[in-house]
């Protein structure tokens, strides 16, 4: 095990525990409460979605092979929220592709069972260091949205006009304004987001749209607006 990846397991606080299996849950449950890390168990991939809105971030560690919502659908599900929590999975089976499914959904660790304690503490380990990315991510993007909520409509119409690629003179024919008043509200925005050109407009947008790619073409219009 890595250091960085040992040191972050020892420093994980929550862990969830998605299985079918009562038995897998309490003795996962019974085990990492005698590590000092809190498990939360849940029956099925299902509970746990229909919790995720009160729930705190932490790894989750989630079986495959699962009634109703397997753990393939759940880490689907789980991306169409918008969440990057790391997901390691379990499996009895051991199946190549079924692995190879999971890494390409994200999970960052793919288990067999019966796994051994260093298998599973390794495996929290890189799962606590890409919830600490996931995190500082998080903390990035609020504050970039902070940043966007000083502007106003119309700097907002300007800058997203910016964005894509147009230039001053193109976006005034775009929003219907005088190059000059795209000059005006285009010195506002950056002053006010506190930046000094496009490029880093665009960048500041895909900090505050994960999972936007930071090019021209990206549809900014989930960006708050004052």
């Amino acid at each position: 095990m890595r250091i960085e990846t040992k040191d972050a397991f020892w420093n994980a606080k929550d862990i969830y525990i998605i299985d079918d299996s009562a038995d897998v849950r309490t003795s996962l449950h019974e085990l990492f409460a005698s590590l000092g890390i809190n498990a939360w168990p849940f029956r099925s991939g299902g509970d746990f979605l229909d919790a995720f809105d009160s729930l705190k971030p932490a790894p989750i560690l989630v079986d495959i092979y699962m009634p109703e919502i397997d753990g393939l659908e759940f880490m689907s599900q789980l991306r169409r929220l918008g969440s990057s929590w790391p997901v390691i999975v379990m499996t009895g089976r051991g199946e190549v592709p079924i692995a190879v499914k999971a890494m390409r959904l994200g999970a960052v660790e793919f288990l067999s069972k019966p796994f051994e304690l260093d298998a599973l503490i390794d495996a929290l380990g890189i799962a606590s260091v890409a919830l600490e990315d996931t995190v500082a991510e998080e903390r990035e993007r609020e504050a970039a949205l902070a940043r966007f909520a000083t502007l106003t409509q119309r700097e907002h119409e300007v800058t997203r006009a910016l964005a894509t690629g147009l230039s001053n003179k193109e976006t005034a024919l775009v929003l219907d304004l005088s190059v000059r008043t795209v000059e005006m509200h285009r010195a506002n925005a950056l002053r006010k987001l506190g930046i000094g050109n496009i490029i880093e407009l665009v960048a500041l947008i895909a900090a505050a749209t994960p999972g936007k790619p930071t090019s021209p073409g990206y549809d900014p219009d989930r960006l708050p607006r004052a």
